[in-house]
């Protein structure tokens, strides 16, 4: 299969997205980044030939689309994971994809706004490639790594307070903006 992925590539400290590396194993896979104004430029940036079968969008919510998207001759789908911090940028986009992927939460949210052509996919998850035995010590009990805003994680926020009250039983780590190999 012939797929073609961009915007969203890397995570914010330049490591590629573990979807990206695992979809170049299974699939012939050529990316593009947020620079694209239009879809022509981008198809124009591909090998000579090489056209794509199926184009994926990664991290639609905070890339302009390339104006012309929607004229693609293959299913475009998009991973939209964001959607509650750009909820008023993504709506006027969501024509574009054939389908599109959310959490579960999303999927209700998005239905009773009229969109149908979405669906539940896990966009966060196990990377075998940094979630394995580094043979070391344990030396954390308990450990969290998420988003820490208060505007955004308020219930988040009270039960980190309340988890935080057990270190001095547990080792407990509470932690945000941690990426790849440093996730692990």
């Amino acid at each position: 299969m012939k797929l073609l992925i961009g915007p969203g590539l890397y995570d914010p400290k330049g490591n590629e997205a573990h979807l990206v590396k695992s979809l170049k194993k299974v699939a012939d896979v050529k990316t593009f980044d947020h620079t694209h104004r239009n879809f022509k430029d981008v198809i124009d940036s591909l090998p000579r030939g090489w056209r794509p079968e199926v184009i994926l969008i990664r991290d639609a919510e905070f890339y302009k689309m390339p104006m012309s998207l929607e004229e693609a001759d293959c299913p475009v789908f998009a991973l939209i994971g964001d959607y509650n911090l750009t909820l008023n940028q993504i709506l006027p986009v969501l024509g574009v994809f054939d389908y599109f992927f959310c959490d579960t939460k999303g999927v209700r949210i998005f239905n009773k706004l009229g969109f149908y052509n979405c669906d539940f996919f896990c966009l966060y998850g196990y990377d075998k490639d940094i979630h394995k035995d580094y043979g070391l010590e344990k030396d954390i009990d308990i450990v969290f790594i998420g988003n820490l805003n208060h505007q955004v994680q308020k219930k988040r926020e009270s039960l980190l307070f309340r988890l935080a009250k057990l270190g001095r039983y547990f080792r407990i780590v509470i932690d945000t903006d941690i990426f790849g190999t440093d996730y692990a």
